[in-house]
């Protein structure tokens, strides 16, 4: 489970709604412990996916999730 600050920091992202814009593409919903909102590992791995998606020059549009 990581937190937000961790994900921009994973991710290299320098604001949050750049992060949420992700979040948002994929339909995750977080878990929240307290006021903590965290990310399971089968959203980190899908956030992963598109990370390197993006990279390889991808949209959030284009962006395919690869099946398991």
């Amino acid at each position: 489970m990581l937190p937000i600050a961790d994900l921009l920091t994973r991710y290299n992202l320098k604001t949050r709604q750049s992060l949420y814009n992700r979040i948002n593409a994929l339909g995750l919903e977080p878990t929240r412990k307290g006021n903590k909102v965290l990310f399971g590992d089968e959203a980190v791995k899908l956030l992963d996916q598109l990370d390197e998606h993006l990279a390889e020059g991808g949209t959030l549009n284009n962006f395919v999730p690869p099946l398991k």
